[in-house]
């Protein structure tokens, strides 16, 4: 079970705006996600006291507006 802040890079190698008409180069730069322990939302309900990608991709989803977080 993780106690502290779990620090993960992300590195932008491009980044690609897609729109009706095309698609167009966007300027990106290099980040971090910071996993902590309350971010434990999967399996949904039912958290199981590890985080791992599946409490990433839910995260992402909300952070989208494609799920709701309850």
């Amino acid at each position: 079970m993780t106690t502290a802040d779990d620090i993960v890079p992300v590195t932008c190698a491009s980044a690609v705006l897609a729109y009706a008409g095309g698609t167009a180069a966007a300027a990106c730069s290099d980040g971090e996600i910071r996993l902590r322990p309350d971010g434990d939302i999967v399996p949904e309900g039912a958290p199981n006291g590890v985080l791992d990608v599946g409490d990433v991709v839910r995260m992402l989803r909300a952070s989208v507006g494609l799920e709701a977080l309850s």
